[in-house]
This record gives structure tokens, sequence and C-alpha cells, in this order.
């Protein structure tokens, strides 16, 4: 009669070859044991070995606890790194922020900071639209020894005024260029009796920058204004 194969016949060892479970656990046993590498056969004479030897029990429990030790020093470490790189982020603030509304009572500030939130829109940012351009007297000057006018306030919108005199009232090429000769806006104008006037409609950072004005045909350099913004 036809008999199916035992679980031992599966294996890579058959019963004439296992372990003896009255052999004590050697150091690749232990690995293979504690990693979960070894087939059945083997894996049930090192767990009957277990019951009785308690020298290898207390070798198999020393290494499962030294492993654990180990896996959870390193869980710390990362744990660590990842909230020193998290706190120096851009959105750590959010995120604490979110943490203090979500507590009890955070309802209230979160209302408090929707708040200020509107105010800023509906109140300052318009009433910081409004104000009126700063008027801006500029010189004429030729060159980087040439005198500098006064000093004007950076971010406030500005409206040049420009001293055309001795230029012919025809159309006009204007351009702003930084310190480093960087053009950060161009336009056209025609003076007017000696006068033109350039509305930037910004603001512009700390620097020294140059105002020029050019004949538009041909080319030429006609005037040359410094501006101190601080």
């Amino acid at each position: 009669m036809f008999e199916l194969p035992s679980e031992d016949e599966f294996q890579p060892e058959d019963l004439m070859t296992r372990r003896s479970n009255a052999a004590c656990l050697s150091d690749s046993e232990l690995e293979q044991y504690l990693h979960n590498r070894l087939s059945g056969t083997t894996r049930e004479s090192i767990e009957e070995h277990l019951l009785y030897c308690h020298t290898c029990l207390d070798r198999v429990t020393e290494e499962e606890t030294f492993a654990a030790s180990f896996r959870a020093a390193a869980r710390r470490i990362e744990d660590e790194s990842l909230r020193a790189a998290y706190s120096n982020s851009s959105i750590a603030w959010f995120a604490r922020l979110w943490n203090r509304i979500r507590r009890p009572g955070g309802a209230a500030l979160s209302l408090a900071f929707a708040g200020v939130v509107a105010v800023l829109i509906f109140v300052a940012l318009p009433e910081f639209s409004r104000r009126p351009a700063l008027d801006v007297q500029l010189v004429a000057a030729r060159g980087i020894s040439s005198s500098l006018s006064e000093p004007v306030e950076a971010g406030r919108r500005l409206r040049l005024n420009l001293d055309t005199t001795g230029l012919p009232d025809t159309v006009v090429r204007l351009e702003l260029a930084s310190a480093a000769n960087h053009i950060i806006a161009r336009s056209t104008a025609t003076p007017a009796g000696g006068k033109l006037i350039w509305d930037l409609g910004r603001g512009l950072a700390t620097g020294t920058y140059w105002v020029r004005v050019y004949q538009a045909k041909p080319d030429a350099l006609l005037r040359e204004f410094a501006l101190v913004v601080k």
C-alpha cells in the first residue's frame, strides 16, 4: 500500500542525521535558532534540549536580551536624529502651534491666531498698500565720485523726481540699475519743463542704485542719478 512521506522526509536532514537533543547548542546553532533559520526537526531537538538544560536556556535568554537592548538603542538614536532634524526645519514652528491648538483649551488659541491673520489680511496689508509713494528728488550726477542722494527708506514705494534741466522735451529711455550694474527696471517717459517723474510702483532693498536717462534715438546716456536706500 502506498504511504505518504512523513514531515521529516521533506527536511534537509533525516532522522538518522538529526542532532541529539542531549547536545548543548553550539554558537552557530544558537545564532541560527535566534534568527529562525533552522529546519523543523533541528529546531524541535533544540527546544527539547532547552526544556532541561538551564545553561543553554540562559544563553538563549541572554542573547535575546542583548538583541532587544541593541534594537531599542538603535531606535532611540534614530528617533533623536529625526527629532533634531525636525526641530531645525521650517515647519517645526507650525507643528508646535498645531499641537498647542489641539490641546484642551486650544480652541481659544486657534481663534486668537485666526484673528491675528484676519487683521493682517484685512487691515494691516491694505493700510500698507495705501501709504503714499515717497517722492525722491534726484540731481544729476556722473560717476561714483559724485554726491549721492539723501538715503531713502527701504521697502517704501518710490516716485523718482528727476532733474532734466537742459534736456529736450522728447521721449527718453529710463533705466534702474544696482551697484553691480544689474538692470532692475526699465521705462520710457517724456520730460516736461526740466522735470521728469518716474513712479517705480515698488520699494527697493538696502543698497546703492543708479538711475539713468538715455536718449531714445540714437541711444546715448544723457543723465545719471545716484540713489541710496537704507
